[in-house]
């Protein structure tokens, strides 16, 4: 559903921009770093719970096509989409590869106005998907947080095993999300010639995101007079678990634009 409506609002603004004949404007291409912080919330929590940590380290790196209505010519406002892909790392326990899709619409506000530079400022939404999995096991106990008498016998929900034996371990098979996001945007479009644009842009996002996520869930026995530990299968918990998340990014891209239509400081 996220895809379809990521590709349909895309599809619908480049009908926009181009249908306008006589609108100079500007399109290129652009690559993104970003890092942040993300929160995990889960529909339920359980025995065989879904996680422990409820906070991840998140890095992204990607790039995308990059429309802009005004890239040089002496006028405050500018529209900016950019429209990408980003491969996504989530440190949670243990690390999530992901792939995500978004397009993203900028409103600036040009405070610098010159024939070879354009500062400027202003709001940003988005929409985005995201969809990966978790091929690292990751040990746990597995204590239900609101058991307090559990937590007493295990010394917290917290602790990844007893007695230095994991309890459980689990991997996560797919997880997907998608939702919005807000932010403001800081660029600077550097006019080379009559026909270039080189833009730096900074940024800050806070997101929220809605989706699920599928584990394997195995259990462990001890075997010997070693205690040698192997894993079972434990099918008790294979339907969807409900995700929430929520968080923010900081990113910077850097585009190069091709000015189309007359886009210069004097045009028009």
């Amino acid at each position: 559903m996220f895809k379809k409506l990521i590709f349909s609002v895309c599809f619908g603004g480049l009908v926009v921009l181009l249908a306008t004949g006589a609108m100079a404007f500007g399109i290129g291409g652009y690559m993104t770093l970003g890092g942040g912080s993300t929160s995990h919330d889960y529909g339920k929590y359980e025995y065989f719970a879904a996680g422990q940590m409820k906070e991840s380290s998140d890095f992204a790196i990607g790039g995308g096509l990059i429309m802009d209505s005004n890239l040089a010519y002496d006028r405050v406002f500018n529209w900016r989409m950019k429209i990408g892909g980003e491969q996504l790392k989530v440190d949670r326990e243990a690390e999530m590869k992901l792939t995500r899709l978004h397009m993203n619409h900028l409103f600036g506000f040009g405070i610098v106005r010159t024939k070879v530079v354009r500062l400027w400022l202003g709001p940003r939404i988005g929409i985005s998907y995201s969809s990966g999995n978790r091929t690292d096991f990751r040990d746990y106990a597995g204590i239900s947080p609101v058991d307090p008498v559990l937590q007493i016998i295990t010394l917290g929900f917290y602790s990844p095993s007893i007695l230095q034996y994991p309890i459980l371990r689990d991997k996560i098979t797919k997880i997907q999300y998608g939702g919005i996001d807000v932010g403001l945007a800081l660029g600077l479009n550097i006019n080379i010639g009559e026909y270039v644009t080189i833009g730096p842009e900074f940024g800050f996002k806070y997101a929220l995101n809605w989706g699920f996520q599928k584990r394997e869930i195995y259990i462990s026995l001890l075997d010997g007079p070693i205690m040698y530990i192997h894993f079972l299968p434990l099918n008790l918990n294979n339907e969807r678990e409900r995700l929430t998340l929520s968080g923010y990014e900081i990113y910077a891209t850097i585009a190069a634009m091709f000015r189309v239509g007359g886009d210069s400081y004097g045009g028009r």
